[in-house]
């Protein structure tokens, strides 16, 4: 372009040169002012093309400046890292035995065993956790696929017990082991073996196999029930109910406690059908020990139509928590907590039914004897206000039901502590207003809590578990979250199905869910599978009274 112009302005010179003066001068303002304008335009494209060129290099020096400290942050975010593989590295026992050796060579012996067993306390923890994780393993698998199981899930919790011989859970743990291979030897008629092995539960649990030892042992147990330690507690009361029997007799009033408690305790476990039989078997005892109008009658018949409940047959629940009613009505009076357990269970069947305006009075008649008994900050009454947020839930009333939850969940993490299986139906429950509300981000950690809680507590397929994989399940679903929701579903389904059978509310809830979950994916062969055996189970002649899934 300026070679251009160069040729421009010789050529117009040499005309402007040969014209007149008055030529000459037109020639100025008709020529000379343009070309002015020219050169200015092109002076004005000079300038911005400069200061486009300065701002690309200051950009380009702010960029460079960014790249240069990402560079020095990741370099330093890298030597951090290599540093934490080379403490990772010296924590591996190999290193330990690397150094200890080289100490030993330069005759440093005291040196070698100090990194030999700093070594050893800084890995046995977390070893000893590895050991107590699978030996829960093994031991769940002992009822499917034998005593291979069981034996491996015994030698991995004394490895546990051997690296942290003081950790209460982790001794509680191989004490239940050793109880369940006690039972097996009394119920094969082994009764020294199974005293002996009782002698090794003894060393963690402290107690003995004399008539003196009975009730310490129904204390223990009663101890580990009311902190959800269930599955310890039905072998504790089915020991002490044994050595009971033993020295004093089946109808001893002493033997049929247990006999209660260790059905009770059944029940809590979720062995529901066993529980059932032992239950149906001590109410006759009961009945004919006690009479037909006795408190300890009472209790029997509040249990057994729990049981029902539990199992979804409502109408054999239904007379016997009226006739536990009336008898402890009766005999212990209106304002007696065992009153308040019959009116709080009866509620619970009217509520499970849809029958509100039956389940409301009868909550709150419960609820009232309770704080007027038991206090203001009484596990019992935490149940009471879980089951009557339960009842306002059910009917929408939200703004009624949160704080019920709220003071629920208050008292029994007081009480019981966080990781009590009350804890966690009170979470489960809470999360599930949120859930009902379309607050899934409040709904979601509170139900992983739950989960988490039973599943450590319970086992991995009790009843619980599978009620909160499933209502977890249904919080994904809600939000599309199809691939997480369908393995939860599928695993509650599993268990409802081994706990309850093949025919129980429970599984028709878990089927109709799956199903809904299928025709989301477009399974549609699968999900009317589903929706069919759902519907048989429901118009099964024991389930016609269950409430809707």
């Amino acid at each position: 372009m300026l070679d251009g112009l160069v040729d421009f302005l010789q050529n117009s010179w040499q005309q402007f040169y040969g014209l007149k003066a008055i030529e000459q001068l037109s020639a100025f303002f008709g020529i000379v002012i343009p070309l002015a304008g020219m050169l200015f335009a092109y002076g004005q494209h000079l300038t911005r093309q400069l200061r486009l060129q300065r701002e690309e290099l200051h950009k380009l020096h702010e960029l460079s400046e960014n790249r240069r400290e990402q560079i020095e942050g990741l370099q330093q975010e890298l030597k951090q890292k290599d540093e934490a593989i080379a403490d990772l590295e010296a924590q591996f026992p190999d290193q330990w035995l690397k150094q200890a050796a080289k100490e030993r060579e330069n005759g440093n012996e005291e040196c070698a065993i100090r990194v030999l067993r700093q070594g050893f306390k800084d890995f046995r923890e977390p070893l000893s956790a590895c050991c107590l994780d699978l030996a829960g393993h093994h031991f769940s698998l002992v009822s499917d696929y034998g005593s291979q199981h069981f034996a491996e899930a015994e030698r991995l919790a004394q490895l546990a017990v051997l690296l942290r011989p003081n950790d209460e859970q982790t001794g509680l743990f191989l004490a239940e082991i050793k109880a369940v291979a006690a039972e097996g030897k009394y119920q094969s008629g082994n009764l020294p073996a199974s005293d002996a092995l009782w002698e090794e539960v003894e060393d963690f649990l402290q107690v003995g196999k004399d008539a003196d030892s009975i009730s310490a042992i129904r204390k223990l147990a009663r101890q580990h029930y009311e902190q959800g330690h269930y599955r310890l507690a039905v072998r504790l009361y089915r020991r002490a109910m044994q050595m009971s029997q033993r020295h004093f007799g089946a109808d001893f009033p002493t033997t049929l406690i247990l006999r209660h408690n260790h059905a009770l305790s059944l029940h809590a476990a979720g062995h529901y059908r066993e529980a059932l039989a032992l239950s149906l078997i001590l109410l006759a005892d009961s009945e004919r020990v006690y009479g037909f109008e006795h408190p300890e009658v009472a209790t029997s018949l509040n249990n057994l139509a729990g049981l029902y409940n539990a199992l979804g047959q409502y109408d054999q629940a239904e007379p016997l928590y009226k006739r536990s009613l009336a008898i402890s009505e009766k005999t212990l009076g209106p304002d007696h907590p065992a009153v308040a357990t019959s009116l709080n269970n009866l509620a619970g069947l009217y509520n499970d039914l849809g029958q509100y305006d039956q389940a409301e009075p009868l909550h709150l008649r419960a609820l009232a004897i309770d704080e007027k008994i038991l206090g203001l900050e009484h596990p019992t009454l935490a149940l009471r206000l879980n089951n009557l947020a339960e009842l306002y839930r059910a009917q929408g009333a939200y703004t009624q039901a949160e704080p019920l939850y709220q003071r629920s969940l208050a008292i029994s993490e007081k009480t019981l502590g966080p990781d009590h299986p009350a804890v966690a139906t009170s979470l489960n429950n809470l999360a599930g207003l949120y859930r009902d509300q379309g607050q899934y981000a409040q709904a979601a950690p509170i139900y992983q809590r739950s989960l988490a809680i039973v599943e450590k507590a319970l086992g991995p397929v009790h009843p619980d578990v599978a009620g909160s994989l499933n209502n977890l399940a249904l919080l994904y679903y809600e939000q599309g979250q199809y691939a997480q929701a369908e393995p939860l579903y599928q695993r509650a389904l599993t268990i409802f199905e081994k706990a309850f059978g093949p025919v129980h509310p429970s599984v028709a809830t878990a089927l109709n869910n799956y199903a809904a979950l299928l025709r989301k994916l477009d399974r549609i062969a699968e999900a009317e599978a589903m929706e069919a055996r759902a519907l048989a189970i429901q118009n099964t002649p024991s389930q016609r009274t269950s409430p809707p899934a």
